[in-house]
């Protein structure tokens, strides 16, 4: 199966991944909003998540997939942002399948 690509500004055109709203805005911003990840994933890197959508998701044990989707806003990125994100957020935290 091929993996959808995207026009990165910065990487150019690379594979896709997916993250939440607020790590893609934290890759320009600089804010340590935590780093999580479900290694159960079909693409090229797993969904990823910042510190508040994990306790979102924590704190509402019976909501849908979808109304965890649509606080966390998940938007796509290339999986070098996705890389650089990881790297940066990360600080040693325990994210899922980690």
């Amino acid at each position: 199966m091929s993996v959808p690509k995207l026009l990165c500004a910065k990487h150019g055109s690379v594979d896709m991944a997916i993250a939440c709203i607020h790590v893609c805005q934290a890759i320009d911003s600089g804010e340590n909003v935590g780093f999580f990840w479900n290694n159960e994933t079909d693409g090229p890197h797993p969904d990823a998540w910042c510190g508040a959508c994990e306790r979102w998701s924590l704190d509402h044990p019976n909501s849908t997939t979808r109304e965890w989707m649509t606080v966390a806003d998940f938007k796509f990125l290339c999986v070098q942002c996705w890389d650089e994100a990881k790297e940066v957020l990360y600080k040693g935290k325990l994210g899922a399948g980690n």
